[in-house]
């Protein structure tokens, strides 16, 4: 009856702060990779293409050839979309 309840402080301890720091720097990482800010992808593309540009979502013609992502073959628009392209260049 006579008890006093001792109040606990809101302290939040070093270890929630750091895993909260963490968890934000991830989230920030994953925000910038999706918005292509950071692309990890493309850094060794070939700049020109030794064969043709066709749309990516396409095959090559034939079996002997290899698709290649590069700088030379440009987004293509079909209507109000952009569509990649990509290059079939022979292998070897």
């Amino acid at each position: 009856m006579g008890m006093i309840s001792k109040e606990r402080k809101g302290d939040i301890s070093i270890e929630v702060l750091i895993w909260a720091a963490l968890g934000l720097l991830v989230l920030i990482f994953l925000i910038f990779i999706f918005m292509g800010k950071i692309n990890f992808f493309n850094m060794n593309t070939p700049d020109d293409c030794k064969g043709s540009c066709i749309k990516a979502t396409e095959d090559c013609p034939s079996s002997g050839m290899l698709r290649v992502y590069t700088k030379d073959c440009p987004d293509v628009e079909e209507g109000e979309t952009k569509v990649k392209q990509v290059c079939c260049q022979a292998l070897g």
